[in-house]
């Protein structure tokens, strides 16, 4: 603590002290029971922790600029923005962190330390706090398309378009979409309005009606429809809108609709099909379609009878395209187990194709088809549970793969790593995580090649359960494996060094720093860093699972 060294008093005892006994009485401890603990009169201790805590007020007053100092620095988009007021008090509460935590005899700067905590609380603030809607996973994906939007623009000299950022960042248009819709800003109630310069909770609180006709403003309500609307797919958006004249244009009929959007009547009826299949939670009848589109019911059995018809002749007669792409881009797998998987997945690629085709942008139902069924599979390959080969590392394991089998018949041997990498260009650490990452994933119930045994009955343990409720450590072991695994290599070893789990007992940081041929100080930091990352809320309910 910084407020230690205070008026040439050692405060760490009293602090230590004061610690203890809110833990154990479970509240904020009286100057009389500290006094008694550190043998000091009441009057003394009162004056002591007077004497701390202006300290430490002052220490927060004099380095307020460092918040503002990091804003400027590293969150220029923010400075300016909506979020600047809670950015700023998210920095303070870092600084508070820092000035607490910090201890001179480190012999670091406090507005180095600092800087780091008021950094740190400001990430993570915006990552989880409730004035942002990011998803912690997708924020870094959201600056890259930031930076890609910036780069564009100096380089066009106009506003880029969404093809030419997804073309960039080399991501999916599903995935540029997803960031997007998850990034939209979300404005305090209280900034105001560029041309009224009224705040906006005055467009929603009704100060006057309180009390009178009991009529409630319908802003909230309104705002509130318009984001539903907006999480829908364009088109159903509109469909919506004009039906029901949310656009303050009135009801239109599905005709009237259909030729605004350029959309036939069939097309209108199956989105009513869909609308009222959502609303009563069941499949409607076909006396309620027909009663919303105004035609009889056998009119509108014999358009669903056709229409079926038709989809399932198209895709009974395109079925060869699935085997054409599984042959032409997936031939590693054509002899192998996950051949039938990847069909079913390229069959609903070509069924989404059939669904969402349309006639009139004049592409062949071929070409479109390929694209889905190809996407399908690959989709279905890097999400299913049969691999765990990220979706960007695939195309590399299909190259390593490749290259491993020309040089197998060129050498008449196999191929060492070094051949591979050099055959390739590409480096060892980028070849070792493929080679880690595309590790196959065994069935819990496969037999060993030797005992014929499940892999499963090396882990599960039928005779103890109810004898002394002994928890078999298999899976438990397993999980801290996977999650040692997520941190950096050194981190990783640090921490196995350090607690025994290598199964070397504990070391000191003395001989880990020899084992790794790295000074003491860094093998501190690495541990410190990876108890932070050991931290965090997703990587404990993973191990909670296993161990309660």
């Amino acid at each position: 603590m910084i407020i230690a060294q205070v008026d040439g008093f050692d405060w760490t005892a009293l602090l230590e002290v004061k610690d203890e006994l809110q833990k154990s009485l479970g509240r904020e401890p009286r100057e009389a029971e500290i006094a008694g603990e550190i043998n000091m009169s009441v009057a003394e201790v009162k004056m002591k922790i007077k004497v701390g805590k202006a300290a430490r007020n002052k220490l927060i007053k004099h380095n307020l600029r460092l918040v503002l100092f990091v804003m400027n620095k590293y969150f220029q988009d923010f400075t300016n923005g909506p979020k600047f007021q809670d950015l700023c008090q998210a920095g303070m509460r870092g600084l508070i962190t820092a000035i607490d935590r910090f201890e001179p005899k480190r012999k670091f700067r406090l507005s180095t330390y600092g800087l780091f905590w008021i950094r740190h609380a400001i990430i993570r603030s915006m990552t989880t706090s409730n004035f942002t809607r990011v998803p912690f996973g997708l924020e870094s994906v959201r600056v890259e398309i930031y930076k890609a939007k910036m780069e564009l623009l100096f380089e066009l000299g106009r506003l880029p378009t969404d093809e030419e950022v997804v073309e960039r960042l080399k991501i999916s248009p599903e995935r540029y979409h997803e960031v997007l819709r998850a990034a939209k800003p979300v404005y305090s109630l209280n900034t105001k309005h560029s041309v009224t310069q009224e705040e906006f909770i005055n467009g929603i609180t009704d100060v006057d009606g309180v009390g009178a006709d009991n009529r409630r403003q319908p802003a909230l309500l309104r705002l509130a429809l318009d984001d539903v609307l907006d999480s829908l797919k364009p088109k159903e958006s509109l469909v919506i809108r004009q039906r029901y004249g949310l656009d303050g244009k009135g009801d239109r009929t599905l005709g009237e609709i259909a030729g605004n959007l350029n959309i036939s009547r069939e097309m209108a009826l199956l989105e009513v099909k869909d609308e009222l299949q959502k609303s009563l939670g069941r499949e409607p009848r076909e006396a309620e379609i027909a009663g919303e589109i105004n035609m009889s019911v056998a009119e509108v059995k014999m358009k669903i009878k056709v229409g079926k018809a038709a989809r399932n002749k198209l895709i009974k007669h395109n079925l060869r395209l699935v085997l054409f792409v599984m042959n032409k881009y997936f031939q590693d797998f054509t002899n192998g187990p996950k051949f039938q998987d990847l069909c079913q997945a390229g069959m609903r690629g070509l069924i989404t194709a059939i669904d969402r085709f349309e006639p009139k942008r004049k592409f062949r139902l071929s070409t479109y088809g390929l694209f889905w069924i190809r996407h399908a599979i690959i989709r279905s390959m890097t999400t299913s549970n049969f691999t765990r080969v990220p979706f960007g590392l695939e195309s590399v394991r299909v190259e390593i793969y490749n290259a491993k089998m020309e040089l197998l018949f060129e050498l008449g041997r196999l191929p060492t790593d070094e051949e591979v990498v050099e055959r390739l260009k590409i480096s060892p650490e980028r070849y070792r995580e493929v080679l880690r990452a595309a590790k196959p994933v065994y069935s819990l119930n496969t037999k060993h090649s030797v005992t014929q045994e499940e892999f499963i009955n090396g882990i599960t343990d039928v005779d103890g359960v109810g004898a002394d409720n002994r928890r078999q450590p298999a899976l438990l072991r397993l999980a801290l494996d996977d999650v040692l695994d997520s941190l950096k290599p050194k981190e990783s070893l640090v921490i196995r060094q350090r607690y025994g789990l290598d199964g070397k007992g504990d070391r000191t940081l003395g001989e880990i720093a020899g084992n790794l041929n790295i000074s003491r100080e860094m093998v501190r930091k690495h541990e410190v860093k990876a108890l932070m990352k050991l931290k965090h809320q997703a990587r404990v309910d993973y191990l909670r699972q296993h161990i309660i």
